[in-house]
């Protein structure tokens, strides 16, 4: 795709997933015994089929604050507003916390931003 048509790229469906990894034997960290290992997978795609991944280790409030309140206000916009999105992301969870579920779906979202960036573009992600 040439750079001229980055301006036209759309986000068209944000989708989150929660994989769950039985561990086996059990681990344990601190005082806690954990027996799997929860991971939120995100895929954004564009209205021209190009697909973003992103993910991050977490449970099952991270899918919903993706789905339900990034979702929304993603579709339609450029991929490559990837700052103003994070900062509009970012103070949407503001009232429900500046760490933990909230902060971890902006990030898998935010991956999977870059990702499709770095698609589109040609370039890997560290340029």
């Amino acid at each position: 795709m040439w750079y001229s048509e980055v301006s036209t790229v759309r986000i068209r469906a944000v989708e989150a997933r929660l994989v769950t990894i039985p561990l086996n034997p059990p681990r344990r960290i601190a005082r806690r015994n954990l027996r799997r290992r929860e991971y939120t997978l995100v895929r954004v795609r564009t209205e021209e089929g190009i697909e973003g991944l992103g993910f991050c280790l977490g449970g099952a409030p991270i899918p919903m604050f993706i789905r339900h309140i990034f979702a929304p206000q993603l579709k339609g916009r450029s991929p490559f507003e990837t700052e103003r999105i994070w900062e509009e992301m970012y103070h949407e969870i503001l009232l429900l916390g500046r760490r933990g579920a909230g902060i971890r779906a902006l990030s898998a979202v935010d991956i999977a931003l870059w990702d499709i960036k770095g698609k589109v573009t040609g370039q890997p992600l560290a340029r």
